[in-house]
């Protein structure tokens, strides 16, 4: 991963701007320093959080494609063996 710079300009007035220096001071931190754990902190508490394999899954269709299937099909692969010993059976050209 390259690393990524941007250069921020920013005027904070009032109550931002005594923050801003009272955080600066207390911690003995420079203002790049602020703005950088001020936006990693922001981050944690509302970054979009990773979607969940089952999440992935619903979305692409895979979850519930198989309609009529055995209800115990994710814990018995019978099923799936004799699919593919019957599939490997097929003349090459035959409608499935």
């Amino acid at each position: 991963m390259s690393a990524r710079t941007i250069r921020v300009n920013a005027r904070l007035t009032g109550e931002d701007a005594r923050r801003f220096e009272e955080l600066r001071d207390r911690e003995q931190w420079s203002a790049t320093d602020v703005i950088r754990e001020t936006v990693r902190e922001y981050y944690k508490r509302t970054g979009k959080p990773r979607k969940s394999a089952w999440e992935i899954m619903s979305k692409s269709g895979l979850i519930g494609a198989l309609k009529g299937a055995p209800t115990d099909l994710s814990t018995n692969k019978k099923y799936l063996d004799d699919h593919y010993t019957k599939k490997s059976r097929r003349q090459p050209g035959a409608k499935r």
